[in-house]
């Protein structure tokens, strides 16, 4: 296990960019060699990452305090990212059916600590795309993207995929609205839908 303070960064993480602030009591459990941080990122006092799998963050990112990162599989924060207080992204879920997503065999127990034989960790990416931001206490769930320039809204529950520039509330989140999408990313969202 490795705590952070300010000013301190252990050598053990994989990359970190110029510029990032750490707060106090960050803690980052198991593999701390997967975790890359971008240039001038800020994470604050009382962050916790749980590491199995790689976490990307990228640059200017801000993490904010008592956020929870599980990576089971793999987790990409985008350029310009900011994760609200309380924010929990999850990578890994339990599930009753068996790994080919059929139901034949139910698995009998959903607790980690049981026997591997009867029960099944789903893990799927979660991608935040560069310029969202997910609100105070909101959960993301394994295997979403949250798109460019999207809004979750605080206490929000992600199950599925944000589109870029939507403002999405509710458990689970729904698009409620889109954003104005400014001139210079217009180009950009046409490029990518192509």
């Amino acid at each position: 296990m490795l705590s952070a303070r300010t000013g301190y960064w252990s050598s053990k993480v994989g990359k970190m960019g110029k510029g990032v602030q750490i707060g106090s009591k960050v803690v980052i459990r198991h593999h701390p060699e997967m975790v890359e941080i971008g240039d001038f990122s800020t994470i604050l006092s009382g962050v916790h990452f749980e590491v199995h799998g790689p976490i990307k963050i990228g640059k200017y990112v801000d993490i904010v305090h008592y956020a929870y990162i599980e990576s089971a599989a793999e987790v990409i924060i985008g350029d310009f990212a900011c994760i609200g207080n309380g924010v929990k992204i999850y990578a890994e879920t339990n599930t009753y059916k068996t790994p080919d997503q059929r139901e034949e065999k139910i698995l009998l127990s959903l607790s980690c600590s049981a026997p591997p034989e009867l029960f099944y960790l789903e893990k799927c990416p979660v991608i935040i795309e560069d310029y969202a931001y997910l609100g105070t206490g909101s959960i993301v769930l394994p295997g979403v993207r949250i798109g460019r320039g999207a809004i979750v809204g605080a206490g929000a529950v992600v199950t599925k995929d944000i589109p870029p520039y939507m403002i999405a509330v509710g458990v689970p989140a729904r698009p409620i609205k889109k954003r104005p999408i400014p001139d210079s990313e217009k180009e950009l969202l046409k490029n990518s839908d192509a």
